[in-house]
């Protein structure tokens, strides 16, 4: 389970699926259970997402997760949420050069898909979700 601070303690758990069946989205926040849901593959297209994308859509929904607890109108707003979520992303990364933050930028994105796959074999899963995701 990853934890996230802010004024209060928010807990949330991120789970990993292989895509989100014939649904044009590839990230998924339920706040009442406290999931951040991430597909690995485009649920329309079935291409499989780049690691930048997959990275993306995280920091997305997470942008969803406190704009919720906030009680933001712009929660409902996906281009501000989607430009937000790029700007903590880049914003995460800290060199100051540009070499040294594309060399950065990569090495996060490694660890994050590092981090989801290893998040995808503790993440309990039932029956059918482990059809969907064997497909």
């Amino acid at each position: 389970m990853a934890t996230f601070k802010s004024v209060k303690r928010m807990d949330f758990e991120i789970k990993v699926v292989k895509q989100f069946k014939g649904k044009p989205y590839v990230g998924q926040v339920d706040y009442k259970k406290k999931t951040i849901t991430v597909a690995l593959y485009g649920g329309i297209t079935g291409k499989k997402l780049t690691r930048c994308e997959v990275l993306q859509a995280y920091y997305h929904e997470v942008v969803h997760f406190i704009l919720h607890d906030m009680k933001h109108p712009l929660n409902d707003d996906e281009k501000f949420v989607d430009d937000f979520a790029k700007r903590v992303r880049w914003w995460s990364v800290t060199a100051t050069n540009k070499k040294a933050k594309e060399k950065d930028e990569a090495n996060l994105v490694a660890q994050c898909a590092e981090r989801l796959r290893k998040l995808r074999k503790k993440v309990p899963r039932s029956a059918g979700a482990k059809k969907v995701q064997a497909r």
